[in-house]
C-alpha cells in the first residue's frame, strides 16, 4: 500500500495540511515580492472526476476563512495569497481534468442576485480588502 505524505498549504487564514501521494508542497512565503496584496477573490471550480473531492476543496477553502456563495463558487478575503498562487494550492487536491477559474474582484463593479444569509452579510462587511 502506498504511503500518504501530508503537505502543508497556507491559504488565506490558516495552514493546513492535504494528503497527496508522494508531493511535499511548501507554500509559505508570502506573495510574490514578498508584498502583501489586500484582495478580495473569486474562486469558482468545475470537478470532472469520478470520486469528486467537493467536500475536500469545501473544507481548505471553510480553513483559509472563504464564504460559499454557490455550490461551487466561493470568496476569499487575503492578504498573503495571489489568484496565482490560490490555485497553486487548490491543484494540489484536484485531478488533471478539474478545472479551476480564480479572479481578483471589486465591490466598485459588482451586482448579485437571490444572495442571502451568511454570504450576503460576508459580502456586505465593511472591512472587506475590496
Amino acid at each position: 500500500m502506498e504511503s500518504l505524505r501530508k503537505s502543508w498549504v497556507k491559504l488565506g487564514r490558516g495552514y493546513f495540511t492535504t494528503p497527496r501521494r508522494g508531493l511535499r508542497l511548501s507554500f509559505l512565503q508570502p506573495t510574490l515580492k514578498g508584498e502583501n496584496q489586500m484582495a478580495v477573490y473569486s474562486i469558482s471550480y468545475d470537478l470532472n472526476s469520478p470520486g469528486q473531492k467537493h467536500q475536500l476543496i469545501s473544507n481548505i477553502l471553510t480553513t483559509a476563512g472563504a464564504i460559499k456563495v454557490m455550490e461551487t463558487y466561493w470568496l476569499l478575503d487575503t492578504v498573503h495569497q495571489s489568484a496565482v498562487e490560490i490555485r497553486e494550492a487548490l491543484q494540489t487536491v484536484v485531478d488533471s481534468n478539474d478545472v479551476l477559474f480564480i479572479a481578483r474582484i471589486n465591490l466598485d463593479d459588482c451586482a448579485t442576485w437571490g444572495i442571502k444569509g451568511e454570504p450576503l452579510h460576508w459580502i456586505n462587511l465593511l472591512y472587506r480588502n475590496w
